[in-house]
């Protein structure tokens, strides 16, 4: 298998405390510092884009979950002014339940 060529560099600065610590790792994963950094991005980057993924998933069974409760209202095709909604679905709301509530 061929390993993608590196042609891109980037540096940043760190303390010197974790750059202590990540050479340890290096040394305990007999690997180079470049190759336990590539490691742990992808792994983040692998995470962060499953937890949109599981986010996207989350909203859309919580969009059903509501609209299964929500219902729905076909009303006569006239316009649906905030006045002709409230008296329509005052008629609506009557027919079902009986009474209508106060204003």
């Amino acid at each position: 298998m061929n390993k993608p060529s590196k042609s891109e560099v980037y540096s940043w600065r760190l303390s010197a405390e974790l750059k202590t610590q990540l050479e340890a790792a290096a040394r305990d994963e007999k690997t180079s510092i470049g190759a336990v950094l590539e490691r742990v991005i992808r792994e983040w980057l692998n995470a962060r884009k499953s937890s949109a993924e599981e986010d996207a998933a989350d909203q859309d069974r919580r969009r059903a979950a509501l609209m299964a409760c929500a219902g729905t209202y076909r009303g006569d095709g006239s316009s649906a002014t905030n006045e002709r909604v409230r008296e329509v679905m005052g008629e609506y709301l009557e027919a079902k339940y009986g009474r209508r509530r106060p204003r």
